[in-house]
């Protein structure tokens, strides 16, 4: 940047004394959120911040920070996590705090799980799916898929190359993504497909520079720019 950063810090001072101590110049602003408490709540307060059971709640901070830094953890391995969180299974999301109903979450918090759900391919249909497959295929691109999908294509009205599931025991999939037969992968979650078919695809994709696509969304922007861009061109038989 070139110039000594001067940095306004309102609210927590700990962020203030952290900027300080590194020789940057703050200001701290004591400014906290108004809140509306009740009579009951203030006595609540009260007993927990002063007298014995501030006293103990002070000890026992204490003693669990304590815990924390005297700890020497060690580091066992890394797996997804629905292998080691019982009850992660598709169509279950989760979030920074207690179960809550979706109707009962703020906005933000409702645009998160959303995103989510989204992200994830959970919210699309095969429809959805399908009328951009047929988009790329009506701009000439050959389209290759394994036999489930390939099935439906065809189905409606899309010539499709049926490829082998690697789980099948073939390398069909990875051999053309090697030798530069796929110009690009879509690879959304499907809770009937196999996983690990789509970790390997995933990582031979981003080792051989294919271009990956595991949103629809993401895919709608990259037809809208093909199209605008793109000769319509003869496909070949599959």
């Amino acid at each position: 940047m070139g110039k000594k950063l001067r940095i306004v810090n309102i609210g927590i001072s700990s962020f203030y004394d952290a900027l300080t101590a590194q020789d940057c110049e703050a200001v701290q602003i004591d400014w906290r959120p108004p809140v509306k408490i009740s009579d009951e709540m203030n006595q609540l307060l009260d007993v927990t911040m002063t007298g014995p059971l501030a006293a103990k709640i002070d000890e026992a901070n204490e003693a669990a920070a304590d815990m924390i830094i005297q700890a020497d953890p060690a580091w066992v391995d890394v797996l997804p996590a629905g292998e080691v969180v019982e009850g992660l299974d598709d169509y279950v999301v989760t979030h920074s705090g207690p179960p809550i109903a979706f109707e009962d979450m703020v906005m933000l918090h409702q645009r998160g799980m959303v995103s989510a759900c989204l992200f994830e391919g959970w919210a699309k249909t095969e429809e959805e799916a399908l009328e951009l497959i047929r988009r790329f295929y009506n701009l000439g691109f050959n389209i290759e898929a394994t036999s489930g999908t390939a099935k439906f294509l065809k189905a409606n009205g899309i010539r499709t190359h049926a490829l082998t599931k690697i789980s099948e025991g073939s390398e069909e999939i990875p051999n053309a993504l090697r030798q530069g037969h796929i110009a690009y992968i879509i690879n959304t979650r499907d809770p009937g497909d196999s996983e690990s078919d789509g970790i390997q695809i995933r990582q031979v994709a981003t080792e051989n520079n294919v271009s990956l696509f595991t949103s629809l969304d993401t895919v709608k922007a990259l037809l809208d720019v093909l199209e605008e861009t793109t000769l319509t061109i003869s496909t070949i038989d599959a």
